[in-house]
């Protein structure tokens, strides 16, 4: 017998709302609830303390406030509840003290020359050039290096277009390259954290080439890293060159930024920790953190820059400091343009790339664009000032359009299009959560100077800066490691000597090397530090297994900040076992002190595929980061069923990778696999 119970309304009841009024332990007595913000409520509610096996009685915590809740929500009010469980703090590591001496490969980096500043001659680039203080300069400042055998092929490519296109741009600018290849074809961290002492040396190359002080323009051209390079490089000239460079006559061209590298840690935490919504979160994350809380910036400081155009192909971001174009077709050109099918690797490093070649186009071809080269001190004949360039102010977003050209661009978007746009760039990155270094493998760490290390409870400060409350901070148990450079007498490792008013004095370096085990699917992590007094030439250092990962002068640290290092690659070593090398030295200060912690690491989400029908036809796509993965199908659903690679090469398109098939009626199941 099947019993059917009466039939239960779904519409909402007449009600008569009554006050709520909850007991202040304050005044001893109750009193009318009056939200701070009318309408809405917050509880932040402890769950178990994890001290003992679970009991019945851990439930009462969860149910008698999901009640609350519930009745808060029944009356009006929007209602949300944050759940935080009260963990024991790991013990302090052990400290043991040992003669070791950092590898070679542990060391700082050698220091940049004048070298470096390459003169273009008409046909190629020469070192030992003179330049003209009665022309304007042109700076072609490389990125990030794979191929280390011919560093100049993308500065050359791009002179050789000036010079055609602007009919003997020789005679009307002088056109100089910086070549870095020396650090840029590092490890990725390690070349990213020499931007800026390579865009100091380029500062200095540039002041001593050319008299001051310099009455002509000069437009900075740069691609990935590259544009961290020529940022710090006009903070240079503006500040240190006695103002010989005016901001007013500089113009800065931003060719796929590495401003991504700088604020992956601590910002993107806040959304992939769930504390702020991805869209909601992406326009203020990168308008505010990204243009003051890093230590490097594709954004020169000074705020009177004649001109910024950005252009964005696969990691670059949007600045409210620019005027932006977002080449979201980039994977559809770029799969036009190769003679081969290009792996998902080549792939990427081809979109990435792609902004310079959109960017080489507009060279060429000037008036198919309303962005691009038509807007240069070059194409104005060199003048002294820059007149108001584009109708669009900064902070514009253009998008790429296909409907007439591939230099088209669509208008301007709104807002809520800018933030859907870099929420669909920021999820393609698809990393899923982190987790947070609190213990070492074998709870001791070998240091050599004066170190400390603890687990302390650890607060991902970052949020204050994108306008989240304190309550929505995220504390945690996290190491931390103290170095500090101090006067001593030397030992049986490197020393730097200092000269003061009683003698000479020997500087003592501050290392720390300790065991972790990296998490299974781990691909990069990041860690936090901050500089207390005065480092001089001192460098922060990072190592894993004997290879340095970072290196930073610490006279580009702001001190008294927390910073983030950016992300560092540690997919080859996942759910490894690895040595991590922490080091304050090279330099002569005696009262520096760098805190490091926050350490975690980052893993990649699960990729999800979409399934789109149009007509005849169906659409699969799935996010950019799943490039090592392959698309399969198969007629039937099961534990026998065969399936088989698709062969059709899918299109990297608007951030996604998309597969066109037709539909021929018959049941079809895919799927992505990670051989």
């Amino acid at each position: 017998t099947v019993v059917v119970p009466p039939a239960i309304s779904t519409q909402p009841q007449s009600v008569t709302a009554v006050p709520v009024r909850l007991h202040d332990s304050l005044r001893n007595q109750k009193v009318p609830f009056e939200p701070l913000v009318p309408g809405k409520v917050g509880m932040y509610v402890c769950g178990p303390t994890t001290y003992a096996p679970a009991h019945i009685g851990h439930a009462f915590s969860a149910i008698s406030f999901d009640t609350i809740r519930r009745g808060l929500t029944f009356t009006g009010n929007q209602s949300s509840i944050v759940n935080f469980t009260v963990v024991p703090k790991p013990a302090d590591p052990a400290q043991q003290t040992v003669t070791r001496v950092p590898v070679p490969t542990q060391n700082p980096p050698p220091p940049t020359t004048p070298a470096q500043l390459k003169v273009w001659n008409g046909t190629g680039f020469v070192t030992g050039a003179s330049l003209f203080a009665d022309r304007m300069t042109i700076v072609l400042t490389h990125g990030y290096l794979i191929d280390l055998a011919n560093p100049d092929a993308w500065p050359n490519g791009m002179a050789a277009k000036l010079t055609v296109a602007l009919g003997g741009i020789p005679m009307a600018a002088n056109i100089v390259a910086w070549d870095w290849h020396s650090d840029a074809a590092r490890l990725p961290g390690v070349s990213y954290s020499r931007t800026p002492e390579q865009g100091d040396a380029l500062g200095r190359a540039l002041e001593q080439s050319l008299p001051a002080p310099y009455a002509k323009p000069v437009h900075f051209i740069g691609h990935s890293l590259g544009t961290l390079v020529n940022a710090s490089a006009a903070n240079y000239v503006h500040r240190k060159a006695g103002a010989a460079f005016p901001p007013s006559k500089t113009h800065m061209t931003l060719l796929d930024n590495a401003e991504l590298a700088n604020i992956f840690g601590p910002p993107l935490d806040a959304v992939f920790l769930g504390l702020v919504n991805a869209q909601d979160a992406a326009l203020t994350i990168y308008q505010e953190y990204a243009q003051v809380g890093g230590w490097v910036s594709p954004i020169p400081e000074a705020p009177t820059v004649a001109w910024i155009d950005n252009y964005i192909s696969m990691v670059g971001t949007y600045s409210t400091r620019a005027v932006n174009v977002l080449l979201s077709k980039s994977g559809y050109y770029v799969a036009l343009d190769s003679p081969v099918n290009l792996t998902p690797g080549l792939r990427q490093i081809a979109m990435h790339s792609y902004a310079h070649q959109w960017y080489g186009k507009t060279v060429m071809n000037p008036n198919d664009s309303p962005l691009g080269h038509r807007f240069s001190f070059e194409r104005m004949g060199g003048l002294s000032f820059f007149p108001s360039p584009s109708p669009w102010p900064y902070r514009t977003l253009l998008v790429q359009s296909i409907a007439v050209s591939e230099l088209s661009l669509l208008e301007p978007v709104t807002v809520g299009e800018v933030a859907a746009e870099l929420q669909r760039q920021t999820q393609a990155l698809a990393v899923k959560t982190y987790r947070k270094v609190n213990q070492i493998v074998d709870s001791s760490v070998q240091f050599v100077g004066n170190v400390t290390s603890s687990v302390v409870e650890k607060t991902q400060g970052f949020f204050d800066s994108i306008g989240i409350t304190s309550a929505d901070l995220v504390t945690g148990p996290s190491l931390r490691i103290e170095l500090k450079n101090t006067p001593g007498n030397g030992g049986s490792f490197a020393g730097k000597a200092s000269s003061d008013a009683g003698g000479t004095t020997t500087i003592l370096p501050a290392y720390a090397w300790f065991t972790v085990s990296i998490p299974p699917g781990a691909v990069s992590m990041s860690f936090d530090f901050r500089l207390s007094g005065d480092g001089s030439n001192d460098c922060l250092l990072f190592g894993i297994n004997g290879t340095n990962q970072f290196a930073l002068e610490a006279r580009f640290i702001p001190p008294d900040i927390e910073h983030n290092s950016g992300v560092i690659d540690v997919s080859a070593i996942a759910g490894m076992q690895a040595e991590f090398f922490f080091g304050l030295a090279g330099g002569t200060s005696t009262n520096a002190t760098m805190t490091v912690d926050g350490i975690r690491f980052y893993a990649l989400e699960s990729p999800v595929v979409a399934v789109q029908k149009a007509g005849g036809r169906f659409a699969l796509s799935w996010p950019l980061s799943a490039s090592d993965y392959v698309m399969e199908s198969a007629p039937t659903l099961g534990f026998s069923s065969v399936w088989t690679v698709v062969t059709n090469t899918p299109v990297a398109l608007d951030f996604r990778y998309s597969l066109t098939n037709d539909f021929d009626g018959h049941s079809m199941f895919f799927r992505l696999r990670k051989p």
